[in-house]
C-alpha cells in the first residue's frame, strides 16, 4: 500500500477488501449499487458524500475510490474543497477509462444520468469571463464547452447535444 497522510495506510480497494472482514463502502460496492438500481428501480443519479471528509479517504487513496466508484456504478463524485484534489479526480477518471480500466460505456451512463439531471435542474452556466472564475474556471462547469470537452477527449467522441 501507499503510505498516506497521518501516517495511515491507503491501499487500493482489491488488496483492502481482501485483508478486511468488512465490506468495501456502499460508493465503491457495485453489489450494492446493482441493488439500488435493479431491485429498487432507482435510474436517478447515485452521488458520493464529500470524499474530502475522509470516511473513504482514509482507508483508499482518492484517486483510486473514484475509480473504484465509477466501476460500482457511482455517477457523481462530490470533492468539495481542494482544487488540486478535485483535478486528480477527474484525471483519474480519464486515466482510467483511457487506459480501459473503466468501459466507455460506463461513464458515458453516469454522463447520461448527469445530464438528464443538469438538464431538469440547473440553469445553463454562464461563460467563465462573466462569473469572474478567470481562465480555465469553465472546466469545473458541468455542462459548460470546456467541461464537454474534456469529456469528449477522454471519451475519443461527440457527446450528444442537449
Amino acid at each position: 500500500g501507499k503510505q498516506g497522510e497521518g501516517g495511515g495506510e491507503a491501499r487500493d480497494a482489491a488488496s483492502e477488501a481482501a485483508s478486511r472482514s468488512t465490506p468495501l463502502p456502499a460508493s465503491m460496492s457495485a453489489p450494492i449499487i446493482g441493488h439500488l438500481r435493479s431491485q429498487l428501480g432507482f435510474q436517478g443519479v447515485v452521488v458520493t458524500d464529500d470524499l474530502e471528509m475522509g470516511a473513504i479517504t482514509k482507508h483508499y487513496t482518492l484517486e483510486r475510490a473514484v475509480v473504484e466508484g465509477l466501476k460500482a456504478g457511482v455517477d457523481l463524485f462530490l470533492v468539495c474543497h481542494t482544487e488540486s484534489k478535485q483535478r486528480a479526480a477527474i484525471e483519474a477518471i480519464a486515466a482510467a477509462v483511457e487506459s480501459g480500466e473503466v468501459p466507455e460505456a460506463t461513464l458515458l451512463a453516469a454522463v447520461a444520468r448527469v445530464d438528464a439531471l443538469h438538464a431538469a435542474f440547473v440553469e445553463p452556466a454562464q461563460p467563465a469571463e462573466a462569473d469572474g472564475g478567470g481562465a480555465g474556471c469553465g472546466l469545473w462547469i458541468v455542462g459548460s464547452e470546456e467541461n464537454r470537452k474534456r469529456i469528449e477527449s477522454v471519451l475519443g467522441q461527440k457527446l450528444a447535444q442537449r
